[in-house]
């Protein structure tokens, strides 16, 4: 059986601290919200300008989609035609 090295290495550094605490989820957690960054802290910057809205983008994608059925309707109707015209 293949064993990846990066899941074992996850697995060995889980198991490490399930140990640490006592295998105890409460404080592991307690202990995890110590790392959660504070109200306001920045953990990646982004300019305004890559910022897409999320209304922006569905809108994109409907058109995107309309797009393809209207092609997919022509490309049909083309072959129709051409079927038609194969078998005169």
């Amino acid at each position: 059986m293949y064993s990846d090295p990066i899941v074992e290495e996850i697995r060995r550094i889980r198991d490490e601290r399930e140990k640490k605490f006592g295998y105890d989820l409460h404080l592991m957690c307690e202990d995890f919200r110590k790392y959660q960054p504070s109200p306001g802290h920045e953990l990646v910057s982004i300019k305004t300008d890559e910022v897409f809205s999320l209304s922006g983008l569905a809108a994109s994608r409907d058109e995107d989609l309309r797009n393809v059925s209207r092609q997919d309707a022509e490309n049909a109707e083309g072959r129709e035609r051409t079927d038609e015209h194969t078998k005169k």
